[in-house]
Formats: structure tokens, C-alpha cells, sequence
């Protein structure tokens, strides 16, 4: 096992891992690794005020959400060159599975939601207030209260794999979808962490990071 420390563009500090496995003739190994927010974290920024169709109390901004440890949540990592790449056989039972975008007090959850293409998305209306579920920049879909819907989603572009969310009611109401072809894809969770298990090893993997609020960090200076 390897390990190292980065500053990454002076937002995050940056703990990466990877342990090899063997699984039968194939070797796969695991990438694990934690965002740290460097400094002082901002205050919490309230986006809507209460509202009796979408909230009790005031909700607050998703864009930059930091732990009690540090921890920096929503941070985006997947396997950039994965075309060609040997896929564990575990992912095989998901493959076509039905991955669901849950619209609950006008937000959406999970605010980032990975999904492969070859599974369907299913959003699903748990307000009692009608939403417009936009997915930028080409499809709109009408949901009454309760409806669910069913589609699938592909990258904007090979460049662009990561797709906005939005309500056209609600423009604060957003969030993320990143289709890809390979199921190489991790969120960083409350504390900063995240897994992509079963890579395959003896490849040269290509990974890309993207947070909401700093773009790509294109950079580990």
C-alpha cells in the first residue's frame, strides 16, 4: 500500500490509498482517499427561506459542504481512460439496475448521483408541489406530486460527462448527475471519504476530480 499527501489548488488537502487484491486470475485493487477543506471553512449560506410546500425550517447551500472533521463532501471521482478497462465481475448484477433521484423539500437527493449508462435513472416526486426536473441542457420533465419517471442518461459530451439537475420552479433546486460507461465512479461522503473498489491493476488509470464549487482540479499544487 502507497500513500501520499497533497495540497490540492489550496482548497483541499488530499489523502489517496490504493491496496491490491487477488481475485482468481485477475488482480483488482481498491482507491480510497479523504478531502480535507485547507483553512477555515466558510459559513453555511441559506439559498431559500422556509416554505410551506418545500421546507419547515431555512435550507442551506449544497455547493461547499464541510464536516466537523474537515471533511469536504460531494467531491466527484471517476475513471477518466475507461474505455478498454476490465470491469470486476461484481458490477455485473447492476449493470442494468434502476438508480432513483429522490425530490424531497425542493431538493434533490442525492445532490450528486453517479450512474452508468446502461442503468435507468427513475426521478421520483415526493413533494406535494409540482417540479419541472430540468437535466441540462436538452430535457425537461413535468412531475406532479408523487409521479415517478423513468430515463436514461448519457453524457453531454465525452468531455462534459457531468450533468446538471435543476427545477424550473425552484432555481435553487439543484444538483448532479454523472453518467458514465464503467462503474468507476465515487462521491465523497460527510467526512471527506471515498471508495472505487475493484480497479484493475497493472493498468495505467487516468482519474479526474471535480468539486461544484472549484471546477476541476486540474493540478496536485
Amino acid at each position: 500500500m502507497t500513500r501520499r499527501t497533497n495540497r490540492v489548488a489550496t482548497y483541499f488537502l488530499v489523502l489517496f490509498s490504493l491496496a491490491a487484491v487477488t481475485t482468481r486470475a485477475a488482480e483488482y485493487g481498491d482507491l480510497t482517499g479523504r478531502f480535507v477543506y485547507d483553512g477555515k471553512p466558510p459559513k453555511l449560506i441559506e439559498n431559500f427561506l422556509p416554505d410551506k410546500h418545500c421546507a419547515k425550517t431555512a435550507r442551506f447551500d449544497q455547493s461547499l459542504v464541510v464536516g466537523k472533521n474537515g471533511g469536504v463532501a460531494n467531491v466527484i471521482v471517476y475513471l477518466e481512460n475507461e474505455d478498454g478497462i476490465a470491469v470486476h465481475p461484481d458490477y455485473r448484477k447492476t449493470k442494468d439496475a434502476k438508480v432513483t433521484m429522490r425530490i424531497k423539500n425542493c431538493r434533490h437527493e442525492p445532490h450528486i448521483l453517479p450512474i452508468r449508462v446502461s442503468q435507468t435513472l427513475v426521478v421520483h416526486n415526493e413533494d406535494k408541489i409540482v417540479h419541472v426536473f430540468d437535466l441540462l441542457p436538452d430535457r425537461a420533465i413535468i412531475l406532479a406530486e408523487g409521479q415517478k419517471r423513468s430515463l436514461h442518461v448519457k453524457p453531454y459530451s465525452p468531455n462534459i460527462p457531468i450533468r446538471p439537475v435543476r427545477c424550473r420552479n425552484h432555481k435553487f433546486e439543484t444538483a448532479y448527475i454523472v453518467p458514465r460507461k464503467s462503474p468507476y465512479v465515487a462521491v465523497s461522503g460527510a467526512d471527506g471519504s471515498f471508495t472505487i473498489k475493484n480497479l484493475p491493476t497493472g493498468k495505467e488509470l487516468v482519474f479526474r476530480v471535480w468539486h461544484e464549487r472549484r471546477g476541476w482540479l486540474k493540478t496536485a499544487d
